[in-house]
């Protein structure tokens, strides 16, 4: 990036400036060049986000710009909406990422909730009923009666408990958090 004499940043020099009448070609031109008709490469600060930055241009000995950071002031209520909303995401992985049950692993994301729904209904209607059952994405199959359902039902209402009770813990420790500090410090990541 540039700095232009006007004072406006843009990506690519000039390959010619006008001064008066002449049109002067910029080819091979050195930075002091550059300098000396108000044309200097510009670096910017890196910024976090969540931040409001007050900066100010400086140039160095090397004729480039540099933008300083002067204050730096955290948005609090921002910091706080996104972590946030990384819990109600790493709620959303842990309820869906599979329980086991009697050694087997069973999918839980909203494909497999709808499944054993229209299973429990299944079962309610005929409680001798017996199917072999895709457990999970990796191809487990398993014969699925009420005693097994029992089982994933009771397994499923426990992970369902635990992951949020896990997110209305975390929830509250953004709600007393003050600082960024403390913010960053609450994990986002169900089981860490």
């Amino acid at each position: 990036m540039f700095r232009f004499p006007d004072g406006t940043f843009r990506q690519q020099l000039p390959s010619f400036i006008t001064v008066g009448a002449v049109r002067t070609p910029t080819t091979g031109w050195t930075a002091d060049q550059w300098d000396e008709k108000g044309y200097n490469e510009a670096i910017t600060l890196k910024k976090e986000p969540f931040y409001t930055y007050t900066t100010e241009w400086v140039k160095g000995q090397d004729f480039i710009y540099r933008e300083a950071e002067l204050t730096k002031t955290p948005d609090i209520e921002a910091m706080k909406a996104d972590k946030l909303a990384k819990i109600q995401a790493g709620k959303n992985a842990a309820r869906d990422a599979g329980i086991i049950v009697n050694g087997t692993l069973f999918d839980t994301d909203s494909n497999a909730r709808i499944a054993y729904l229209e299973l429990s209904f299944k079962l309610s209607q005929d409680p001798a009923y017996s199917v072999q059952w895709k457990a999970n994405d990796i191809g487990d199959w398993v014969e699925m009666n009420a005693t097994l359902f029992n089982d994933l039902y009771v397994a499923f209402g426990t992970h369902l408990e635990s992951v949020f009770t896990w997110q209305e813990v975390q929830s509250q420790a953004v709600t007393a958090a003050s600082t960024p500090e403390e913010i960053a410090a609450i994990s986002d990541v169900y089981g860490s």
